[in-house]
């Protein structure tokens, strides 16, 4: 069963009030869940946060238990990031902090499609770089 319908049937949620919701068209639910249609990776992710789940259980085919401890893994390497682990990070002003933090969300994003091996490597490889810069 397609992942969207699934969810929405599991959530006890009509097409019309998804749609509703996601301020889309039914005919698009509709067209999403007979697989004649994909949504966007920024509908893709609107899909995400409305069920509450990582986007990438929607765009893989992992299933959600390994989708939600890989987010959880992604999630906590990526807050070691923000939270200044790097010394580069703490030298920054505070509007580059805050252009930094703008990009690493959309890292993160990046990352949830990532295994959490690919995702150690690429920390390694960051910390790595920045212990060259400093």
């Amino acid at each position: 069963m397609n992942k969207i319908k699934l969810l929405r049937l599991q959530s006890g949620l009509s097409q019309k009030k998804l749609a509703e919701d996601l301020n889309v068209a039914q005919t698009t639910v509709s067209a999403w869940e007979k697989n004649k249609s994909n949504p966007d990776i920024e509908m893709y992710k609107t899909i995400a946060k409305y069920f509450n789940i990582p986007v990438q259980y929607l765009i893989t085919n992992i299933p959600l238990e390994n989708a939600l401890e890989q987010d959880r893994i992604t999630a906590e390497l990526f807050n070691k990031l923000i939270n200044g682990e790097t010394s580069q990070t703490k030298k920054e002003s505070p509007e580059q902090k805050s252009e930094l933090n703008e990009i690493l969300a959309e890292l993160k994003i990046i990352l949830d499609t990532l295994s959490v091996k690919e995702v150690k490597i690429l920390v390694n490889l960051a910390k790595a770089l920045n212990a060259e810069r400093d």
